[in-house]
């Protein structure tokens, strides 16, 4: 699979909507072949154990999100990163940044859903900042 993320950044922020925590915010654009799959956004507690929360978006050719997928993944074990309910992350489906969040029973359903759960151990990869924080 031949992804490559662009436009990361990475920021530390207060986190009063949801746990009042520090948190660290990635977030990038990502191409499959050379071609705009969508883009992702991951926050890590810094503070705490909480685990990695990340919502990896996929658009369509106008760039218009079409569905999101929720991810958790245990600080130090790569291995749990696993798909969640949506109420289980942070972020809405606004339809502007995020895409519908797609339900765990649902995944199969959609061919953009599956991809992302190939493409989301890679984001982890290759982004320097979730890469320290899930293999501290």
């Amino acid at each position: 699979m031949n992804v490559t993320l662009a436009e990361m950044s990475w920021e530390i922020v207060d986190d009063t909507a949801w746990t009042d925590e520090k948190v660290g915010l990635a977030s990038g654009d990502i191409y499959l072949a050379n071609k705009p799959f969508g883009h992702y956004v991951a926050a890590c507690y810094v503070t705490t154990v909480r685990p990695l929360q990340m919502i990896v978006t996929a658009v369509n050719d106008a760039f218009t999100p079409v569905l999101s997928v929720g991810f958790k993944c245990n600080k130090g074990c790569p291995d749990s990163l696993t798909p969640v309910e949506p109420a289980e992350i942070p972020w809405d489906g606004d339809g502007v940044l995020f895409g519908s969040v797609v339900c765990l029973q649902d995944i199969d359903s959609y061919t953009l859903a599956q991809q992302t759960l190939r493409i989301a151990p890679e984001i982890i990869r290759l982004d320097n900042k979730l890469y320290d924080f899930v293999y501290p």
